[in-house]
């Protein structure tokens, strides 16, 4: 995604042993080495290992989560099943 230009001016999250190479290498990103995952209007990204995990488990559940409970989705207050 940074290749193609959709992150730029918008922050994102890398990897910690990548961070460095990403910022040189796209430096319109602001990235967050320090977070799994970051969401943005138009784009989410997740990192690390299995840095997808929390991304699946919420569209998985997003479903059939009741609409008083979503805030439990949120990335502060997310746990897995």
């Amino acid at each position: 995604m940074a290749a193609s230009g959709q992150l730029n001016d918008q922050p994102a999250t890398v990897t910690w042993w990548l961070a460095e190479a990403m910022v040189k290498r796209y430096n319109k990103v602001h990235w967050q080495s320090e977070h799994n995952c970051v969401f943005n209007e138009r784009t989410a990204t997740a990192s690390g290992v299995n840095g997808y995990a929390y991304l699946k488990d919420v569209l998985t559940r997003l479903p059939t989560q009741r609409a008083s409970e979503i805030v439990e989705l949120l990335p502060h207050k997310w746990a897995p099943v």
